[in-house]
C-alpha cells in the first residue's frame, strides 16, 4: 500500500531525527555534569585555600597572645581560647580538604577516568560566562531546521505543533 510505504518512510526519518536529538541530549547532559563537577571541584579548592588562610591567621594570633601572656599583658585563658580557635580552623581545613577529595573523585567518576587519578582545578578566578540568549530569529531558524514544509505551515497557522510520532506495536 502506497500510504503505508510513505508513512513508514516518514516514520523512519523521524526515528533517525529522534535518535540524533537523543544523542545530542545525552552529550549535553554529559557536558553539563562534567562542568558542574569541575565547578564543584574549583569551589572546594577555593574553600581549602580560605580554610588554610584562616589557620595561618589563627596561628599567628595565638602566637601573639602567647607572647602577651609571657610578658603579663594577657591572661592564660586568652591564650587557650586562641589555641582552641586554631584547632577549630585546623578541623575546618581537614573537612574542606576532604570535600575537595570527594569533589575530585566525583569528577573522575563523571569523566570515567581511572580512580587513581587525582584532579585539581586550574588556578585562576572563576568568572560568569556572558552567553547572550537566542534571538527570536535564531530560535525560529533552529526549530524550523527540523520541520517539514507541511509542519512549518501547520505551526504558523495554529501556533502549536505536535512532533510526537508512533511506532506501531512499540510506542507513541
Amino acid at each position: 500500500d502506497l500510504g503505508d510505504a510513505i508513512y513508514k518512510n516518514l516514520a523512519s526519518r523521524q526515528r533517525v531525527k529522534a535518535a540524533e536529538f537523543g544523542l545530542e541530549s545525552q552529550r549535553q547532559d554529559s557536558l553539563l555534569a562534567a562542568a558542574l563537577g569541575y565547578f564543584d571541584l574549583a569551589k572546594a579548592q577555593a574553600a581549602v585555600a580560605v580554610a588554610y588562610e584562616a589557620v595561618r591567621i589563627a596561628q599567628d594570633y595565638a602566637g601573639q597572645v602567647e607572647r602577651a601572656v609571657d610578658v603579663g599583658v594577657a591572661f592564660k585563658g586568652d591564650a587557650l581560647r586562641a589555641q582552641v580557635q586554631v584547632e577549630k580552623n585546623q578541623l575546618t581545613l581537614r573537612q574542606r580538604q576532604e570535600q575537595q577529595r570527594v569533589a575530585a573523585a566525583h569528577l573522575v567518576q563523571t569523566l570515567h577516568l581511572e580512580s587513581a587519578v587525582e584532579l585539581v582545578a586550574r588556578e585562576g578566578e572563576l568568572v560568569p560566562l556572558d552567553i547572550p540568549p537566542l534571538s527570536p530569529v535564531e530560535t525560529k531558524q533552529m526549530c524550523y531546521s527540523i520541520l517539514t514544509d507541511a509542519q512549518k505551515h501547520k505551526f504558523e497557522e495554529e501556533n502549536e505543533l505536535d512532533l510526537s510520532f508512533g511506532v506501531k506495536g512499540l510506542s507513541r
